[in-house]
């Protein structure tokens, strides 16, 4: 029975070819459409998930009036430190800078665009996994570098990376103590190097006011973050009158932004550009019109 289904709707395809090409090209791309926007939809709200503590990290952005109100993702290099310090809700924090650094190994010379400085706490805050070398003590003095699998066979091939040196803008030996998986795409941290944060001389000083630094609280407890922005804006105010010395009016604050949120509804860039939830909802409503659009032509 089913087999003499298949062949009367055969014979009737075959009798109306331009017809059944048209529906059959048309369902199709409806289809190819749906499942490409469908495929960017899911890269977009999976940023960041791949992170083993991903609901428990924050990441700070700064809030002062100077000429106006401004708000930026980044901090000086006291916030972290000086934040973990004062308030127990938080486990460990990491300070990041993106550079562009010149590398030479060897006779080989490249400009490297994804170089970052991040303190030792890298590997313990975010799940990037690092093939070769040990976490605890990959970052944990002056320079010392971290790279990705890719960076490793492009300056190293099969060569195990581990122990080389690479000079650093023809001024500075780097130790290779580690090899990193290439970061996944849906990644706001994107890196071809890590290297440790104590190899740059602002590491030397805290200052509130150098805000250079994308800087990252880990917490003991997602549920903690509330509490402990309501702490932050109190403890800040009282820092801006006593040690800042500004107006009451006028204090440098801090905001905490769950890392969950940031690619799709921070209205701040941090290390790369943000998405928007309102081009996802938007892209969601056309492929689901495309397809039922495909589907009546058909």
């Amino acid at each position: 029975m089913i087999r003499n289904y298949f062949k009367i709707a055969f014979r009737r395809l075959q009798k109306n070819k331009l017809y059944t090409f048209v529906n059959i090209v048309g369902l199709t791309t409806g289809i190819a459409s749906c499942l490409l926007i469908g495929l960017f939809i899911i890269n977009e709200v999976s940023y960041d998930r791949f992170n083993a503590n991903a609901g428990r990290i924050a990441r700070i952005t700064m809030r002062y009036d100077e000429g106006g109100k401004q708000k930026v993702a980044l901090s000086g290099t006291k916030a972290g430190p000086q934040i973990q310090r004062t308030f127990p809700q938080v486990e460990a924090f990491v300070r990041i800078i993106d550079n562009s650094r010149i590398v030479k190994y060897g006779n080989e010379v490249f400009t490297e665009n994804r170089f970052l400085y991040a303190d030792s706490s890298f590997l313990k805050v975010f799940s990037f996994p690092l093939l070769e070398g040990d976490a605890r003590t990959a970052l944990n003095a002056p320079n010392k570098v971290l790279i990705s699998q890719t960076t490793a066979k492009k300056y190293f091939g099969s060569t195990n990376a581990i122990g080389k040196t690479l000079i650093i803008n023809d001024t500075k030996e780097y130790l290779v103590t580690g090899v990193l998986a290439d970061a996944p795409e849906n990644s706001q941290i994107k890196y071809d190097f890590v290297a440790s944060f104590t190899s740059l001389d602002v590491s030397k000083t805290e200052e509130w006011w150098t805000a250079n630094y994308t800087t990252y609280l880990l917490l003991k407890d997602k549920n903690q973050l509330n509490g402990l922005q309501a702490q932050l804006n109190e403890y800040m105010r009282g820092v801006s009158k006593s040690e800042l010395h500004l107006e009451a009016n006028s204090p440098l604050l801090y905001s905490l932004e769950p890392l969950l949120s940031v690619h799709l509804y921070s209205q701040l860039d941090g290390l790369e550009p943000n998405g928007n939830i309102n081009t996802v909802y938007i892209l969601g409503v056309i492929a689901l019109l495309i397809l039922v659009i495909a589907c009546i032509n058909y």
